[in-house]
């Protein structure tokens, strides 16, 4: 076995490592399970002390007169609950039940006729006793879904995730080459 033969075999692997990132890459962007999260950026914990609006997430998208199933892990102060609210909190959608432990809870909820902006607010009701309140997740799903579904991250979160994994990837290859060429 001489060097120019592990160069070769290694430069070799390095393709084909690149071509599996490459079409795993694509049978990502074509997969499609169930329903999709239009909450972005909705897996992470959330906890306020004193705040009425809780969270506001971003959306992939939201239509007008449209019924959607939310789904939220969380908890409130005792005899309050978390609620949805659209167009910034002008136009409310629905009420969790009130919870001062964590709960999987679900709501269909419908938006306006009118959307101003295509953002999700959360708050914590009423407002006069809202003192603390916790979300662990929360998740939104085109149309009334039942059973309604855990919480999967939206596709653009994933898109960002496996960014940042090729991205490394892409630096070690070119590390790993940069060692082979320079033997």
């Amino acid at each position: 076995v001489t060097f120019s033969n592990l160069a070769t075999d290694a430069k070799k692997k390095i393709e084909e490592a690149k071509q599996a990132g490459t079409d795993a890459q694509e049978s990502l962007n074509n997969l499609t399970i169930g329903a999709r999260n239009l909450l972005l950026d909705s897996g992470r914990v959330i906890t306020t002390t004193t705040a009425y609006n809780v969270a506001i997430y971003k959306t992939s998208s939201l239509k007008p007169n449209t019924k959607y199933t939310f789904v939220i892990n969380g908890f409130t102060n005792s005899g309050n609950a978390l609620g949805v609210w659209f167009n910034g909190g002008g136009a409310g959608g629905g009420m969790s039940s009130a919870t001062a432990t964590a709960k999987t809870q679900y709501i269909v909820v419908t938006t306006p006729s009118s959307l101003t902006v295509t953002s999700v607010s959360i708050f914590n009701a009423p407002q006069a006793t809202a003192t603390s309140a916790t979300i662990n997740w929360a998740c939104m799903y085109e149309g009334e879904i039942k059973p309604p579904l855990d919480w999967i991250p939206a596709p653009e979160d994933t898109d960002e995730k496996i960014t940042q994994v090729s991205a490394t990837l892409t630096s070690t290859i070119n590390d790993v080459k940069h060692t082979v060429d320079k033997n």
